[in-house]
């Protein structure tokens, strides 16, 4: 299970915890991003396929359910 570290103003609370439920979440969080953003980290041998990146930035919660989408095992 991931961690949130930083909520940074992001309004969907109860989606961040449900992705940091989700075992390709590392950590969530927010610090030095826009008010209301935060990136979620992948765990190790997990990446957002469509970007090809570890770490994927989000500031609501349908960004946050593409990003889950996104989200699969390297």
């Amino acid at each position: 299970m991931g961690r949130i570290t930083d909520v940074n103003g992001f309004k969907a609370k109860a989606a961040l915890a449900k992705a940091a439920r989700h075992k390709g979440v590392a950590e969530i969080e927010g610090g030095g991003m826009d008010e209301g953003r935060v990136f979620l980290h992948a765990t190790d041998g997990w990446w957002f396929k469509w970007h090809c990146t570890t770490s994927k930035s989000v500031g609501s919660a349908s960004e946050l359910a593409s990003a889950m989408r996104q989200l699969v095992v390297r």
